[in-house]
């Protein structure tokens, strides 16, 4: 009918605009599964195609409403091809996910991040190389362009460190240490923490950001397990215009080993 042709016709529209901004919310991720579900229902015709996964051996789909497929990398590497043999339009949607093998850059829209890390002692550290049960104490430092009173604050840990959870009574707690002769309850005294969560792979949190003044958070994180293991950036976003965010600086690897060679 012709509402459903105007929803077809539509979703071609919305697709471009989303080829434009990956960076979506949510609330906008969910309105989109929503969409797609409308899309789907009452869509029982019958629809007829080839699918070419290598030449010339073809796959007839004799199918009725959606049809899905999991293609390995081999695959995807020598191409795929899809002809219709329907008359009317057919919807083709690929989606490829990988992890990429370059550590991001960093960016700063709007929001910017920098993590430092410091040893017990309170003093500055750019190591390479941890033991295992070494702690640390890492600074996480937020400036926004604006007032951002909905910033998420996510920190991965390499693979082979673990939080210290503040949360737990038999926790090492941030107020046993001092950096720049300050106690952590110094440290955060201007900075408005919404939220804190303490998961097995990541450190988060939700602060509300102002443009004058930047926002400090710490966690203790220990080295447990010996290994070379990468080193995620942090990230932080506004959780409702995710388009501004930032991505801080890495360094691509720590070595964590079961002693440290004194020099």
């Amino acid at each position: 009918d012709v509402r459903k042709k105007q929803a077809f016709h539509m979703s071609f529209e919305l697709a471009e605009r989303i080829k434009s901004n990956r960076w979506l919310s949510t609330q906008e991720r969910n309105a989109l599964f929503l969409a797609g579900i409308s899309l789907g229902e009452n869509d029982n015709e019958s629809w007829l195609a080839s699918l070419m996964l290598e030449a010339p051996n073809a796959e007839t789909l004799n199918q009725t409403g959606l049809y899905q497929t999991l293609l390995d990398g081999a695959a995807i590497t020598s191409g795929v091809e899809l002809q219709s043999q329907f008359d009317s339009p057919l919807f083709v949607n690929a989606t490829i996910s990988g992890y990429s093998k370059q550590v991001p850059k960093p960016v700063s829209n709007g929001l910017s991040v920098t993590r430092t890390w410091y040893n017990t002692k309170g003093e500055l550290i750019n190591s390479k190389q941890a033991s295992v049960g070494e702690l640390y104490i890492v600074h996480l430092e937020l400036t926004a362009d604006e007032r951002t009173p909905d910033a998420l604050l996510v920190d991965m840990l390499p693979a082979g460190f673990e939080l210290e959870n503040q949360n737990l009574d038999h926790a090492i707690k941030l107020d046993d240490f001092r950096i720049d002769n300050r106690s952590y309850s110094e440290l955060i005294e201007y900075t408005d923490i919404k939220h804190q969560e303490y998961r097995d792979d990541r450190f988060m949190a939700a602060v509300d950001l102002n443009n004058y003044r930047p926002a400090h958070l710490f966690y203790l994180m220990r080295a447990v397990t010996p290994g070379s293991y990468q080193v995620p950036p942090s990230l932080l976003e506004d959780m409702y215009r995710p388009a501004r965010h930032g991505i801080g600086e890495t360094q691509p690897m720590i070595e964590v080993v079961n002693f440290v060679p004194s020099n």
